[in-house]
């Protein structure tokens, strides 16, 4: 009978444990980030039409979201805006921010997002748009190649973008012109990639002694606003990414980066495998 009685208690105290435990344990709290981390944008108005802003506002909540807010601040009055759907009791959850602007209006525009969890904790994201109108900006070399081949094409893959050449090379080319290659295209596993020319030899290519490290990302900037581009005034937003090398596809614009030289690059066909092409147009300033 002692023994029972010894045995109960120990049940006893190892569930009033496990039960204190479970009672103690949390979560980690709610979390949200924005495309690219980016919280600031300037709009270069060339003209009166509407300027559109695209990013992803992304959320994650081990504890579930509870609430989701937008507010809009322009200058000392701020409102609610948007109406997120669908979120409730969800773990992450992402809303795709779209919202078109016009020279006319009143800036800087401030878009705060809140997101609370089933905890109670809070978490928060602002995003400000700014606007700017100079007289002018300065001149670019604009671009339209010979489509770059990858490893195994006939087509060159080697491409000088500054100096107003806008040659493409082969490999047999590429080191007595390392200094103006910019880009290079090549297909990694089955990813076309552009990546700067000290880039390739860390990738399975033949390495190409010389040549400056560029830095490659995706860009916000839409094939529309690249194609009105005439000057500079856009690159203010270009910032420099830690990676020489990105990878690619049709229809989207890419920025790259050497020391205070910004360029833009629209891919507009790419035929798939090492002995394909990429076809692009370049904008970079002189």
């Amino acid at each position: 009978m002692k023994k029972m009685k010894i045995f109960a208690l120990m049940l006893l105290a190892g569930v009033a444990m496990f039960s204190s435990c479970k009672k103690d344990e949390t979560l980690a709290p709610a979390e949200i980030s924005v495309t690219n981390n980016k919280t600031s944008y300037t709009i270069y108005f060339s003209t009166a039409a509407d300027s559109t802003i695209l990013f992803n506002v992304t959320v994650a909540a081990e504890a579930k979201i509870e609430t989701f807010k937008i507010q809009k601040t322009v200058g000392s009055t701020t409102t609610n805006w948007g109406s997120p759907a669908a979120y409730s009791g969800e773990t992450s959850y992402t809303y795709n921010f779209s919202n078109a602007f016009a020279e006319t209006e009143t800036y800087p525009q401030t878009f705060k997002f809140t997101v609370t969890d089933k905890d109670g904790n809070e978490a928060s994201i602002s995003v400000t748009i700014n606007k700017s109108t100079p007289a002018s900006g300065n001149p670019i070399y604009t671009f339209s190649p010979t489509p770059l081949g990858a490893q195994n094409a006939a087509e060159g893959s080697f491409f000088a973008s500054v100096a107003g050449t806008g040659t493409v090379y082969s490999q047999s080319q590429a080191a007595a012109n390392a200094a103006n290659i910019y880009i290079t295209y090549g297909v990694i596993g089955t990813t076309p990639t552009i990546m700067s020319l000290p880039e390739r030899g860390n990738n399975g290519f033949t390495a190409v002694t010389g040549g400056p490290t560029v830095y490659y990302k995706l860009s916000s900037i839409t094939p529309a606003e690249f194609d009105a581009m005439t000057n500079d005034l856009g690159f203010a937003n270009i910032t420099a990414s830690t990676t020489p090398k990105v990878d690619v596809s049709a229809g989207n614009v890419y920025e790259f980066v050497n020391g205070s030289k910004k360029g833009l690059i629209k891919v507009t066909a790419i035929t798939a495998g090492t002995s394909g092409t990429m076809t692009m147009v370049v904008k970079v300033q002189q």
